[in-house]
């Protein structure tokens, strides 16, 4: 699971980057769909990165169950 998850947040954050460097290079139109396309990525990206965390914690024994 860590694995894949550290290529998950390693992809997502290319796309944001590509996402980032296209905007840049839109109309304003475009400008518009991509911003929203941007922040959601981004919104994954860092959901899946606070679950990598998590699984790292509880790799480590830092994660305990409540009794």
């Amino acid at each position: 699971m860590k694995e894949l998850l550290t290529r998950v947040t390693h992809d997502l954050g290319f796309v944001c980057e590509y996402l980032k460097e296209a905007k840049e290079m839109a109309t304003a139109v475009e400008r518009l769909a991509l911003l929203e396309i941007y922040w959601r990525a981004k919104s994954v990206l860092q959901d899946a990165d606070s679950l990598l965390k998590a699984v790292e914690a509880d790799a480590k024994g830092a994660v305990k169950p409540n009794a």
